[in-house]
């Protein structure tokens, strides 16, 4: 994810981070930040989940991350071709009884 490593040079350890870090909460995203709070447009919101700064450093800790998930959210939109609602609707809710 392109926008999620722009800052790399000023940490390089976000190129370390993979899919399974964000998935088990060790990327090194902090705990629930209140980004909502202060952004109010979906470009604003991902824009600061992707460049919210890294905590620690990836796989050495679990820290529960909403960060992580919002940036898992755009890369299944990215991989599937689709918004992750119609996504999901179809490939996890419409099999549900």
């Amino acid at each position: 994810m392109p926008e999620f490593t722009t800052d790399a040079k000023k940490d390089p350890r976000r190129h370390k981070v993979t899919l399974r870090m964000l998935l088990s909460h060790s990327s090194g995203l902090p705990a629930y930040e209140k980004l909502f709070l202060y952004f109010h447009t979906r470009d604003e919101l991902l824009h600061a989940a992707f460049t919210t700064p890294l905590t620690a450093d990836p796989a050495t800790r679990a820290e529960y991350s909403d960060i992580g998930f919002i940036i898992l959210g755009i890369a299944l939109e990215r991989l599937a071709g689709e918004p992750l609602d119609r996504f999901s609707h179809r490939e996890i809710f419409a099999h549900w009884p």
